[in-house]
């Protein structure tokens, strides 16, 4: 337990206690909420299967519905605050019955356990890198990688005595640079099953290496607008170096890839995961694309995809087109 942690922890009377395991369970939200965070400073260990409990608030409906995010931040935030003594709880938790809404849950232990740093979890974490939900997967693969080299020669180890890795366990492996779990993701990306490729596409936009380009090109022309989406955010995200390789499929001979690429993009702004710097990047790159195509008939989509990324840009871009003055246009394409 942190130093500061126990420093500001607040004693109460086990009725204190009881109370607030009580109003934990309470459909008013702002209740709930109140008494996890009181829990958080309390640090009695008796609150942590009520905590974890709480992480699935009954308020809960889907992924859509935010109502319950302040009761379940409330008990991630206790749950870390109590540390090691939650482990085991949370241990079980991620290993619950894969069924419903339990996804909610194993994705805040995953978080949890991530963040509390217990090398005991690692082995739970390892065996929850093929859980059947991908946001699961994801965070377990964020949790890993959390424990640095600990868990990587792990995965290593298990890797040289034959156990083959998964997506999310190369995902951890090649965020150092490991060059066999590099390839193994490039690989699935063309996997026949699409979770797979969906996992290793979101991975390599975590791992964002370079030799990534061609594959994550690639499945700029996939079957599934998702997993486009994620190719085209895994390419911005490896930076300039792929910027040549996203003009290209912008503007492409072939209109199949052309279309896929412009909806790609549009997908991954209207997705919202996009940094400030990503949304900047991805600007340069459509404003580079209009040079080389502007004269096109189906420039108009990609001033379109501009102005949702740049207004003033976009808009001058559409104004000057109007005029129809050639000379016009290329001094904006100069200065843009």
């Amino acid at each position: 337990m942190h130093f500061l942690q126990r420093l500001f922890r607040r004693p109460r009377s086990p009725q204190e206690i009881d109370g607030l395991i009580t109003q934990l369970k309470s459909h008013d939200v702002n209740v709930a909420t109140k008494a996890a965070r009181a829990l958080s400073k309390a640090g009695d260990s008796r609150a942590v299967e009520p905590l974890v409990r709480a992480l699935e608030h009954p308020t809960y409906v889907n992924r859509g519905n935010a109502a319950a995010a302040p009761v379940r931040e409330a008990a991630e935030e206790a749950l870390v605050a109590l540390g090691d003594v939650g482990v085991e709880a949370l241990i079980r938790a991620l290993r619950r019955n894969q069924q419903g809404k339990d996804w909610v849950v194993r994705n805040s232990a995953a978080k949890i356990l991530g963040r509390i740093g217990d090398p005991n979890a690692i082995d739970a974490l390892i065996d929850a890198t093929d859980d059947p939900d991908s946001i699961v997967r994801q965070q377990v693969g964020t949790a890993l990688t959390a424990f640095g080299n600990l868990v990587r020669e792990r995965l290593a180890a298990r890797r040289a005595s034959g156990t083959p890795a998964d997506v999310v366990q190369n995902q951890v492996l090649a965020a150092d640079g490991d060059d066999v779990a590099i390839d193994a993701l490039i690989s699935a990306v063309t996997d026949e099953r699409e979770p797979v490729r969906m996992q290793a596409v979101r991975s390599l936009a975590t791992v964002r290496h370079g030799r990534a380009i061609q594959a994550l090109a690639n499945a700029v022309d996939d079957t599934n607008s998702d997993i486009r989406a994620s190719a085209v955010q895994a390419l911005v995200g490896v930076g300039a170096a792929a910027h040549p390789t996203l003009v290209k499929l912008l503007n492409s001979a072939v209109q199949s890839t052309r279309e896929h690429a412009r909806d790609a993009v549009g997908d991954a702004i209207r997705l919202g995961g996009l940094t400030l710097e990503a949304r900047n990047e991805l600007a340069a790159v459509i404003k580079t694309a209009l040079k080389a195509g502007w004269a096109e008939s189906g420039a108009i989509s990609l001033v379109s995809l501009l102005t949702q990324l740049d207004q003033c840009a976009g808009r001058e871009f559409m104004a000057t087109a109007q005029t129809g003055d050639a000379a016009a246009m290329e001094r904006l394409l100069d200065r843009l």
